[in-house]
């Protein structure tokens, strides 16, 4: 048994219908409102030929539109394909085709950017623009909707066991993978979020300030799920942040910990009005335990820490409010440097490289088994039986250890996936673009430690005898074909790279050379 998320959607229109869903500066749509809308798009999106089970994809900045787009995807029985709009468009038309989308909803600007990287080929899905500006070889969200019937969609509510999700996390190859989520599996999120968030109610505002694409918007469904409203910024801001939470008696408001750092810096130099904040939930890489102690002395007892992955979602492990506190004077407690304690409703093992459970203390690679597992990656049944197990476990690739108190502490990661300000950057796909350049004979791309981003993109190339390169030439060309936060923040040159007697690359060998010294292997 169980529910789905579009049965969550559709029993908020009727439960909160005339509470605020979304808010604006000098707007409010009720749930009511909302519910019109979103039964427009769901029949706009059938119109265009999407069925349940077709993938739509939305590569949208933060906007009352994604909570439109995204509700009808799960009311109808379509598939949520949200990407970052930070993403290059050649990455993601290589989506676009992976996972066969019928739809892509987006604005005007990456809509045109997507076309233009997609040339004569086709597409193979349509593209709907939203805004003023109308968009050759596109379509008009506003248009299409007008045109739409406001009467619930004609289509067979999706089950427990029905797609709900693609959560798109390269592989280390560069080649696009897609956890494959159920509905039964995103309903297990939100239960498991609300259990871990301070109690949500109609009287909750969340703000997103991160892609609603990532941990936002995970916890915004949660949220609007209780009857909270939603409310957003396009871009993260400080100043403008804390304004906006004054101004619209923000409640919520998720963050990575590189916006964390930014809002803790910028609250205790402004003078603001942050009395309706009751949760600061957080999560998506390493946080520094001083910069959590300032935090907490600054904001008070509302941060909330959730660890999770794409292929097991939030809330595998969550650090508490109350587990936030101490005292300056006392040091730093040690589960401050902690992911917290393991959600009541997965089960997790600590493992080492024969299988065996480790003991407290002694790190080993993480298991996890529970409602939030993935089925599988979308089409990739090798990599799929390579994670998961014939009993449920899904092998993390995290690397950790729980201590005597139960506290669940990440030390590094089994694989090469890089962290940087909460958004992964995976090796191979950098190293492929810069091997492109003429000059280099061989390239590693690793996580070199940093106090703001946690840890940030590096490479370390060998160039080809008797050639020369500029660092700022490799970046270039990284930033021609990556999403921005995936190109290389310095670059080492060196005579030749570490290799085994197999001449396998020592990729550990060159990141342990960044990182000697430290107790952690991860960004903190």
């Amino acid at each position: 048994m169980g529910t789905s998320m579009g049965a969550v959607v559709a029993r908020g229109y009727r439960t909160f219908a005339t509470r605020p869903a979304i808010v604006q500066p000098g707007r409010v749509t009720t749930f009511a409102e909302l519910q019109t809308r979103v039964h427009k798009v769901a029949h706009a999106l059938a119109g265009l030929g999407a069925r349940p089970g077709d993938r739509v994809v939305l590569w949208l900045e933060n906007r009352p539109e994604f909570v439109e787009v995204e509700q009808a995807v799960f009311l109808a029985g379509f598939v949520r394909a949200a990407l970052s709009p930070r993403l290059h468009p050649t990455e993601v038309l290589g989506i676009v085709e992976d996972c066969s989308a019928t739809v892509v909803v987006t604005s005007p600007e990456l809509g045109t950017a997507l076309l233009r990287a997609a040339g004569d080929a086709p597409l193979g899905a349509t593209i709907v623009t939203i805004g003023a500006v109308g968009v050759d070889g596109a379509l008009s969200y506003e248009a299409l909707l007008a045109s739409a019937p406001a009467a619930p969609p004609v289509i067979p509510p999706p089950g427990p066991e029905d797609l709900a999700a693609l959560l798109y996390t390269s592989g280390t190859t560069g080649l696009p993978k897609a956890a494959m989520l159920r509905h039964a599996n995103w309903t297990a999120m939100v239960v498991g979020l609300l259990t871990e968030l301070p109690p949500i109610g109609d009287a909750d505002v969340i703000l997103h300030v991160g892609p609603m694409a990532h941990l936002s918007g995970s916890i915004g469904t949660a949220c609007y799920s209780r009857g909270a409203a939603t409310a957003m910024l396009p871009r993260f801001e400080p100043a403008e942040v804390l304004r906006a939470v004054s101004e619209l008696g923000v409640t919520v408001l998720p963050l990575v910990p590189t916006m964390l750092t930014s809002l803790v810096e910028a609250a205790a130099e402004g003078s603001y009005d942050l009395s309706s904040l009751r949760a600061l939930p957080y999560g998506g890489s390493a946080v520094a335990p001083g910069l959590l102690q300032r935090a907490q002395s600054l904001f008070g007892d509302m941060l909330v820490q959730v660890y999770g992955l794409s292929e097991a979602l939030v809330p595998l492990a969550a650090l508490t409010p109350e587990e936030h506190r101490s005292s300056p004077d006392q040091g730093l407690p040690a589960r401050l440097s902690s992911a917290g304690h393991p959600s009541s409703f997965v089960d997790i093992r600590v493992v080492s490289d024969e299988g065996d459970e480790a003991a407290p203390g002694v790190a080993g690679e993480l298991l996890v088994r529970g409602d939030t597992v993935m089925a599988g990656y979308w089409a990739r049944p090798t990599e799929t039986a390579e994670v998961l197990t014939s009993d449920g476990w899904l092998r993390t690739g995290d690397v950790g250890y729980l201590d005597e108190d139960g506290y669940l502490f990440l030390v590094d990661r089994k694989r090469d996936v890089i962290v940087t300000g909460g958004y992964n950057v995976y090796p191979g796909e950098v190293e492929r673009v810069i091997e492109t350049l003429p000059e280099v004979h061989e390239v590693v791309v690793v996580g070199a430690p940093d106090g703001r981003w946690g840890e940030t993109v590096t490479a370390v190339v060998a160039l080809k005898g008797g050639q020369s390169l500029s660092a700022e030439r490799v970046i270039e060309v990284c930033r021609e074909h990556l999403a921005g936060y995936k190109k290389p923040t310095s670059v080492h040159f060196v005579e030749a790279l570490p290799k085994n007697s197999a001449g396998k690359l020592l990729r550990r060998e060159v990141r342990s050379g960044f990182w000697a010294g430290r107790q952690h292997q991860i960004g903190h």
